[in-house]
């Protein structure tokens, strides 16, 4: 089983909306048994909460549904997870500071494998309006498209 992991400062925003498209899409192609995908933070301060209720809402607008609880990096993920995609330079620079010779190779930007996004940085949606989340949503569905395309090839 693949198993990818997306990561950002407080996992109520951008992570959890990754988790949940990346989850939609597993589902829509039948992959539940082949592709696992979960989300983490990097701080704690939002560790337990639900995911912000502006995305949650946003999501469900374009009938996304996300059910996630935030919870703190483990360094562990970097050897349990084959994809570990950060969200912005900081989040990258943050889980490469724990990485090692051996798990560094499967750090990446959240578009890495973008080609609307490639190696744009998603930004945070927490300060801004509903346009912020509609962005990020936008962002997060073709990044999760493209990730779920280079985790299927041979």
């Amino acid at each position: 089983m693949q198993s990818v992991m997306f990561v950002c400062v407080g996992n109520i925003c951008r992570s959890p909306c990754l988790e949940a498209i990346m989850k939609s899409l597993i589902k829509q192609k039948g992959l539940e048994k082949k592709i696992f995908a979960d989300s983490c933070a990097i701080s704690s301060y939002h560790v337990g909460c639900k995911a912000d209720a502006r995305m949650r809402h946003c999501s469900q607008l374009k009938g996304i549904t996300i059910d996630h609880t935030a919870k703190l990096f483990d360094p562990v993920f970097l050897d349990a997870f084959d994809y570990i995609f950060a969200v912005d330079e900081e989040v990258k620079e943050f889980l490469l500071s724990y990485a090692t010779d051996k798990n560094a190779h499967k750090i990446f930007l959240v578009t890495a494998f973008s080609q609307k996004y490639h190696l744009e940085e998603m930004p945070d949606p927490y300060y801004g309006g509903d346009r912020g989340f509609e962005h990020v949503l936008d962002m997060a569905g073709e990044c999760c498209h493209t990730i779920l395309k280079k985790i299927q090839e041979p």
